[in-house]
């Protein structure tokens, strides 16, 4: 049995902006429209709704990526998280697989990552020590300025 979606959001920080979002969602393809749902809530909260096309399609892209990675692995998940920034918003997409060097497939020729790196001010991949995170920085106003 595959485990279950959780949600979590931080209202505030104590500075009164908001923190992150984050969703965690069993590792499987099926689980695409409750990411996208939640894409779209956190864009509206964090104030991106004009980039909020570029934010589903980044997050798609980084999702499929990351079930390449896990590929047909029991019980896994992956968290996506939506990260305020001062100039947009911060998207993670974290499985928890060490066993590939250079996480998920981070070939410059994949048409998921040229798409990415077309709309990302910034994009990458961390290797953690729960797994691996990729990464990628949308900007407020679509423009691919440093954040």
């Amino acid at each position: 049995m595959a485990p279950e979606s959780s949600i979590s959001a931080s209202s505030t920080s104590r500075s009164g902006s908001p923190e992150s979002s984050m969703i965690s969602v069993p590792a499987e393809s099926e689980q695409a429209g409750i990411v996208r749902q939640f894409v779209r809530l956190a864009c509206h909260r964090y104030g991106c709704d004009a980039v909020t096309d570029n934010i589903l399609l980044v997050t798609d892209e980084m999702m499929a990526a990351a079930l390449a990675h896990v590929r047909s692995r029991t019980e896994s998940t992956v968290e996506v998280g939506i990260i305020p920034t001062q100039r947009g918003v911060r998207i993670e997409v974290h499985d928890h697989v060490h066993d590939e060097p250079g996480g998920p497939q981070v070939r410059d020729e994949d048409q998921s990552l040229r798409i990415v790196s077309t709309l990302a001010s910034e994009w990458g991949v961390s290797d953690e020590s729960d797994g691996t995170v990729l990464w990628a920085e949308i900007a407020r106003s679509g423009s691919h300025a440093s954040v």
